[in-house]
């Protein structure tokens, strides 16, 4: 199943580091996002970047599943 790990280089909450491994130990379905200069609130300041991220993820199940 497609999964979307999404990170903002700038998390203080959550190293950015984090996110490479996750996505390393999900596997093939798994699609990193490193979102420049963004901080734990990614979806609130870089909304546009977060927004096509979640439209290719939805894209990626959608070629999956089918219709």
């Amino acid at each position: 199943m497609p999964v979307l790990v999404l990170a903002g280089t700038s998390d203080r909450t959550i190293p950015t580091r984090s996110a490479p491994r996750m996505a390393a130990q999900i596997g093939e379905g798994a699609e990193l996002v490193l979102v420049e200069d963004a901080g734990h609130l990614v979806n609130d300041t870089h909304r546009d970047i977060v927004n096509a991220a979640l439209g290719a993820l939805l894209d990626r199940v959608q070629a999956r599943v089918g219709d």
